[in-house]
């Protein structure tokens, strides 16, 4: 079993706050967290994210919430696989194969300028599923 041991940022927010709320989420999931519930996000040990964990603490407490980095080390290799599913990229990669195959079609009836731009944000799109392929 790979290592057990995963980042962990507990948090509340208050609901008053939908702004905040927002915010913190989609910050979540441009670094590619696990939820294992509501409140509770995963980084494998080690991931570089993690370390703006401390500054989502901050700004959580900042705005009246509660925040928590902690190590969930799960001991079973079933509790492994459960969280290791949190992290599962495929759907991601399906959509951008789907998006890749639309654009090949495209690309004899389109200006090369345009072209480069659809292939530049493909390759984009591809390097931010890769950094958040743990």
């Amino acid at each position: 079993m790979p290592s057990s041991v995963f980042t962990t940022l507990v948090l509340s927010l208050p609901s008053r706050n939908k702004t905040e709320r927002m915010r913190v989420w989609r910050s979540l999931r441009s670094m590619g967290c696990g939820v294992l519930r509501d409140g509770v996000y995963l980084l494998p040990d080690g991931a570089p994210q993690a370390a703006r964990f401390i500054g989502l603490e901050s700004e959580i407490t900042n705005h009246g919430g509660f925040a928590m980095t902690v190590e969930l080390d799960v001991k079973t290799s079933t509790q492994f696989e459960r969280v290791r599913r949190l992290f599962d990229r495929t759907s991601d990669y399906a959509a951008l194969v789907q998006e890749i195959e639309s654009v090949r079609r495209a690309l004899p009836r389109i200006a090369a300028k345009r072209g480069m731009s659809a292939v530049k944000r493909l390759r984009q799109t591809f390097k931010t599923i890769g950094e958040t392929d743990f």
